[in-house]
């Protein structure tokens, strides 16, 4: 087996196990704290992406992270839902935040964030229950052109969650 790429590189067990089992030629590359392990096989190409977490560095998402997620659950929103509504196009993406590999990062998923966090509070402030709330997210809004809010949230845009913001924060008296 040939194994090319820069020496004296980290591998993870599962990598090394991977490796173990390989009669076909291998490329590792180090790649922004990871390894990324390319396979060739008779059906194409087999890409296993690692990430290389800090021993010791315990993972710990952000506040509003960890509050967002709540509210997902609460709402019963799931994490391809979720990640739509922060405007990620990949469930990946969401579950590195979630785990606190990475930031929310760029200012359109921040504000995003945010938003969903305001019509949660205000949400909470009408209701005060779960299940109320999760009700009147999949009712029929007159106000919201006859669509669900749970509907205007997953089409993904930053116009519809305004909407559902404004909407919500004019039904709480804000």
């Amino acid at each position: 087996m040939a194994v090319s790429g820069r020496p004296g590189i980290g591998k993870t067990s599962l990598v090394e196990k991977l490796l173990e089992r390989m009669t076909d030629p291998v490329l590792l590359m180090q790649v922004s704290g990871g390894v990324d392990l390319y396979v060739r096989s008779g059906e194409g190409v087999l890409i296993i992406e690692t990430k290389v977490v800090q021993q010791g560095k315990p993972l710990k998402a952000a506040g509003q992270v960890v509050l967002f997620k709540k509210v997902m659950e609460d709402w019963g929103i799931d994490e391809r839902e979720a990640a739509t509504l922060l405007g990620f196009e990949s469930e990946a993406d969401l579950k590195e935040i979630y785990f606190g590999l990475k930031p929310v990062g760029h200012r359109d998923a921040n504000d995003r964030l945010r938003a969903v966090l305001r019509i949660a509070a205000d949400l909470d402030a009408l209701y005060r229950d779960v299940a109320l709330i999760r009700d009147w997210l999949n009712e029929t809004q007159k106000d919201l052109g006859a669509k669900t809010p749970r509907a205007l949230l997953n089409e993904g845009s930053m116009e519809n969650l305004l909407q559902v913001k404004y909407y919500v924060s004019h039904l709480s008296g804000r």
